[in-house]
């Protein structure tokens, strides 16, 4: 018998089979973890999102992951359709070219535990940089023209303050399910 998970990780893709085998690779390197299942929403029909998943997991077997296939209908769609399957008490959305680290779910499950009610617990995710770096990877990375790490990270009160809608990018992004239920899911 299979054990409830505690984290339900949610990736919505798209065409992008080797991206998601990098993310999904990395989810079975993690490091003291709470037991998470993963479930991979494809957008669409199965364009190699499959095989990438059985190699990225082969030699483990215990590795709990669903693939979910629907009409190419956008990622809040397919976000959904992962939300209905869910089965833990809190939900962690990654995007498919994501590449964790091995302390990313037992972090944001220590994140949620430390609060004293239901939030969403937003996860640094730094933009990635290439060795031959544009200028416009640099202002992503250096600034906060686009995901505000860099205001976030170094304010004093960065672990509690409530960032609200405008920080809550869905590529590192933990909630209870429930919330995301109660609200008819996504919308955008």
């Amino acid at each position: 018998m299979t054990r409830t998970p505690e984290v339900t990780i949610v990736i919505p893709t798209r065409q992008r089979p080797e991206l998601l085998s990098a993310c999904v690779g990395a989810l079975t390197r993690q490091q003291n973890a709470p037991r998470f299942e993963v479930i991979v929403t494809v957008d669409g029909p199965d364009s190699g999102e499959s095989a990438a998943i059985r190699s990225a997991v082969a030699g483990h077997p215990d590795f709990d992951c669903t693939v979910i296939e629907g009409d190419p209908e956008g990622p809040a769609v397919a976000r959904n359709r992962a939300i209905e399957s869910a089965r833990g008490d809190l939900m962690l959305l990654l995007n498919d070219d994501v590449v964790p680290d091995g302390s990313l779910v037992r972090t944001h499950m220590e994140a949620h535990e430390a609060l004293d009610n239901d939030a969403l617990v937003l996860g640094s995710a730094p933009w990635h940089r290439p060795h031959d770096e544009s200028l416009f990877d640099r202002m992503v990375f250096d600034t906060s023209t686009v995901f505000f790490y860099d205001t976030m990270e170094n304010a004093d009160d960065a672990k509690t303050r409530d960032w609200r809608f405008r920080h809550a990018w869905t590529l590192n992004l933990s909630l209870p399910p429930r919330l995301a239920r109660s609200v008819g899911g996504f919308s955008t």
